[in-house]
This record gives C-alpha cells, structure tokens and sequence, in this order.
C-alpha cells in the first residue's frame, strides 16, 4: 500500500477513502514530489481513477501519465476520474504536457471528470477543455464533492455492466 499524505507535506493534503465499494482498494502507483502527490488506481473496468493534493511538478506529471500509457495500451475506450480537490498548483509546463497528452490519446479516453477546489487549477482545466473538446474529449469539472461522487459511482456501476 502507498503512503498517505503526512501531516504538513501539503497545504490541506488529506486521502479520502475511495468511493464504494472500492473503499479498501490500494493504490496501483503512487508518485511523490517535495510538493505534491498522486495516487493512481485501476477502479474498473475502464475507469482509471486518481487522487492527488499539493503542488504539481514535472515528476507527478509524468508518473500520470505513464500510468495512463498503460492503460492506452490496452486500446480500449476508457473513462479518467480525478479527484483534484487538493491540488493547489502546478508548474506551468503540467497543463500543456498534459493537454497534449490527452490529444495524443483521445481515440481511447471517453470521458474526463475532475473535482476541483483551487481557482487555479479549474482554470487550467478550463483551458485545457477548450482543446481537448476541439478533438473530441470533454472535461468535466465538479466543485462539489457529492455531485463529484454521484457521478464517480454512475461510472463504476456503467463500468461494472460492461465487463460481463
């Protein structure tokens, strides 16, 4: 199992359980900078799921994706689900090296839903929806947890009947 944030690493870094019934599920890779973390799970079939808290620099970033090449590989439709609540920033090179990430990938990605809470970070998301959606992948941003986890718990049940 991965390490959970500690206590003053980050600026309001706290990992929550995962949304049911994957509660007790352990991360499949976790990346650690001196300012911000992701953890990164396989929730379903599907659906890569993300937590992550802090200060975004190159090294998350990359990590990020090379868990989403994994998954890209597999050259099946997927759903990414990210709760980015607590993440507070990011070096500005993140957004554009993700954004053309996604672009690269967007024959397999779906959907993209993030939870959001800096004014920062929802812009970056905004921006990078303008071209994301230009080749065919919208983003969604959510500010509020509970919508964020009705939406999450949709995914996974649609995800659940599509693997049978």
């Amino acid at each position: 199992m991965y390490p959970a944030p500690v206590a003053g690493n980050y600026e309001s870094a706290r990992l929550r359980p995962l949304p049911a019934p994957h509660s007790g599920l352990a991360a499949n890779d976790f990346k650690e900078s001196p300012k911000g973390a992701v953890w990164l799970y396989d929730l379903a079939n599907g659906v890569l799921y993300t937590q992550a808290a802090g200060h975004w620099e190159m090294p998350v970033a990359e990590r990020f994706k090379t868990f989403g090449d994994r998954h890209f590989a597999r050259k099946q439709a997927m759903v990414h689900v990210h709760d980015w609540e607590d993440v507070t920033g990011y070096d500005s090179p993140v957004r554009p090296y993700l954004t053309q990430w996604v672009v690269e990938n967007r024959q397999y990605l779906k959907e993209v839903h993030l939870l959001v809470r800096s004014p920062l970070v929802a812009m970056g998301v905004a921006a990078a929806n303008v071209v994301t959606s230009a080749q065919g992948v919208s983003m969604h941003s959510y500010r509020d947890r509970a919508v964020f986890e009705k939406v999450v718990a949709e995914l996974v049940k649609k995800a659940g009947r599509s693997k049978g």
